[in-house]
């Protein structure tokens, strides 16, 4: 079958890329309640989620992106902010030291003060947003 200008082919561009030691994205970013999807504030609002197929499984699970169109635009069509915090994310293990899925232990470092990176939804660009001297 043809693809026409309208089909969409969701692919990975680069391997998976992983974050600093030390680092982790501010949680409510993983927030699955639709509800919050509509929050005005970007800082507090969930990355937005689609369904991406797993590597070559062929099992599609909905997962958090932020994803770009072929003009390097958010698909969100809004501009987001990813929030990163300092601390460790501990993912619970079964007694062989298997990870498991489920609720994961979290030490934040931070204080809560989380540095932000704003993304254009048009231009795609992304600038590191400055906390603010008082």
């Amino acid at each position: 079958m043809l693809s026409t200008p309208f089909e969409v082919h969701p692919r990975f561009l680069t391997d998976w890329k992983f974050l600093p030691d030390g680092i982790y994205f501010s949680t409510n970013k993983f927030n699955p309640d639709p509800q919050f999807q509509n929050v005005g504030n970007p800082v507090m609002r969930p990355f937005p989620t689609r369904l991406v197929e797993f590597f070559s499984t062929g099992r599609q699970l909905p997962l958090p992106v932020l994803g770009f169109n072929a003009q390097g635009q958010l698909i969100s069509g809004r501009d987001e902010v990813l929030s990163f915090l300092e601390g460790s994310v501990f993912v619970p293990r079964d007694a062989n030291g298997s990870p498991q899925v489920g609720p994961v232990d979290i030490v934040d470092k931070s204080g809560g003060d989380a540095h932000h990176v704003h993304v254009n939804w048009l231009t795609g660009r992304a600038k590191a947003v400055l906390p603010e001297l008082e």
